[in-house]
């Protein structure tokens, strides 16, 4: 990781009770997720040492230097002036501040001890996960006129903050995740609308995929809470945010023969699988068995246990009791850079073969946003024969109504 400073500018502030300097930086911060634009003050007594308040992150560069600009009017209207630097430097910065023109700066020190990685800040909402229904189940929700039926996008759940100085884009676990430009200058269309401020945020949930991402719900609207309402209610709220771009909205099929049309499209295909929206369903945060996923293709998170001599790696999972349990080999695509022992990564697969591997993985690259391996009970297993079975409410459906 490296910091480097962009652009600063150096104010101060003296009557006859104060005497104080405040620094405004924008700062490129190379992390390992991607690359993150900072607008940080520094503040205090001249001479002193200086506090640090951090007033943008994200990956717009023009909003951090908004935000850099907005802060410098600020403190001229409450008096602050253009302040002359020493040329011995800025008394008081914090260690490890960058320095404007000079090299970036790094990380933690290197030592001899393994350093232990530091806990990413949370800074935005859990996204709504679903909970996994399978094929005796399925009539069910097909037919049923209370569920709704999405494509399951192959991607990396993103949630995204919008407000017109830029976005915030987090993952599964809440913590900031880097944006592609082409997603980004996608969802800039929306901040030309007149009702987005800096005071009044949207906040939508979806797939990022590479440049594209699909928006499936929505948590926040205008800064009104909308998670309380139905689902049929936030997609309406979608459908007129969306208004002229109805590609990123995620295609939802509501009666019976639309859900059935999806479901053939999927297998036709060859779609990771399908999602069912219970549709008077309130957003939740986390896990919930009013959102389901039925997965055509099964995947799982592996941990690589040794990269093998030619482009494949050995995967394991974890039994219930934490027992690692190896699962074979999966070739690595010249696509994708060779994953690491010990990295978490998902492959896709058909089921856990008898042998205890999973059979035709496909790998789909390295999981960040994870810390476990999947367990080796929640493994897709061999299908059974063809059963005919009359249909019934599922468990998962009974207990969420």
């Amino acid at each position: 990781m490296s910091i480097t400073c962009l652009s600063q500018i150096a104010l101060s502030y003296t009557d006859s009770r104060s005497d104080k300097v405040y620094i405004i930086q924008v700062q490129k911060d190379e992390t390992t997720a991607g690359i993150m634009y900072k607008t940080v003050g520094y503040y205090g007594r001249r001479g002193a040492a200086l506090s640090e308040a951090t007033k943008y992150t994200g990956v717009n560069l023009p909003s951090a230097n908004a935000a850099a600009a907005k802060l410098e009017r600020e403190k001229r209207g409450k008096g602050y002036d253009t302040w002359s630097i020493p040329a011995a430097g800025i008394p008081g910065m914090p260690a490890g501040a960058p320095k404007l023109g000079a090299a970036p700066t790094g990380g933690t020190p290197v030592s001899s001890a393994t350093p232990t990685p530091a806990a990413k800040a949370i800074v935005g909402p859990l996204p709504m996960l679903a909970e996994a229904t399978d094929e005796d189940s399925l009539e069910f929700y097909l037919t049923s006129p209370d569920w709704a039926a999405q494509r399951k996008y192959d991607g990396e759940r993103g949630v995204v903050s919008m407000r017109r100085s830029g976005f915030q884009p987090t993952n599964r676990k809440g913590e900031l995740r880097a944006m592609t430009q082409a997603v980004n200058d996608a969802l800039s269309r929306f901040l030309a609308q007149p009702d987005f401020s800096d005071e009044r945020e949207t906040v939508v949930d979806g797939e990022l995929m590479g440049d594209v991402y699909v928006i499936y719900d929505v948590l926040t609207l205008r800064d009104n809470d909308v998670r309380k309402q139905s689902y049929a209610e936030r997609f309406a709220s979608l459908e007129m945010l969306l208004d002229n771009d109805l590609g990123m909205l995620a295609e939802t099929a509501w009666t019976e023969e639309e859900k059935r049309a999806l479901l053939d499209r999927a297998r036709t295909e060859a779609w990771e699988g399908i999602i069912f929206r219970q549709i008077d369903g309130k957003y939740v945060n986390g896990r919930t068995k009013v959102l389901l996923k039925f997965k055509l293709w099964a995947s799982a998170t592996c941990r690589v246990l040794t990269v093998n001599t030619q482009r494949s790696v050995q995967m394991a999972v974890v039994d219930d009791d934490g027992v690692e349990r190896f699962v074979g080999n999966v070739t690595i695509p010249v696509n994708h850079d060779i994953p690491e022992p010990d990295d978490l990564v998902e492959v896709r697969y058909l089921y856990l073969g008898e042998g205890g591997s999973l059979y035709q993985p496909i790998y789909l690259g390295v999981r960040a946003d994870k810390d476990d391996a999947d367990t080796r009970s929640s493994l897709r297993k061999a299908p059974p024969e063809k059963r005919a079975e009359a249909i019934s409410v599922p468990a998962e459906t009974a207990e969420a109504i």
